[in-house]
């Protein structure tokens, strides 16, 4: 009878270890984006997107008047990556576009706006 009891404690605190291990939503995922919307002035300009992947992502876009850097390391091992954006100056309307940030199976799309040239 004692062993019956050592041995349901013992699968007892077994089942509550698995359990816990489980997958958990707290570390990073496969692909995470700092902004899903960037603005530009009319003037253009630079910024740096940061992006949180298990891989070095690739970029793409659906218009001319961004360009996408080289994506680097921006610390934290190689989880961190920086995106280094510009747009050209706007000499007509305000527009939009869209930047496709892919790591694996996973993409992210972000929104890029521009306001229109100013008079």
């Amino acid at each position: 009878m004692k062993n019956i009891r050592l041995y349901i404690a013992a699968l007892a605190a077994a089942t509550m270890w698995l359990t816990s291990c489980s997958h958990s939503d707290d570390g990073p995922t496969d692909l995470e984006v700092g902004r899903t919307e960037m603005n530009f002035p009319s003037t253009g300009g630079s910024q740096t997107l940061i992006v949180r992947s298990i891989t070095q992502p690739t970029t793409r876009t659906d218009a001319a008047w961004i360009k996408a850097g080289t994506v680097a390391p921006s610390g934290n091992g190689n989880i961190m990556w920086g995106v280094p954006l510009t747009t050209t100056p706007n000499d007509g309307a305000a527009r939009t576009a869209t930047l496709t940030v892919s790591a694996g199976e996973n993409s992210i799309d972000v929104k890029i706006t521009q306001p229109a040239a100013a008079n």
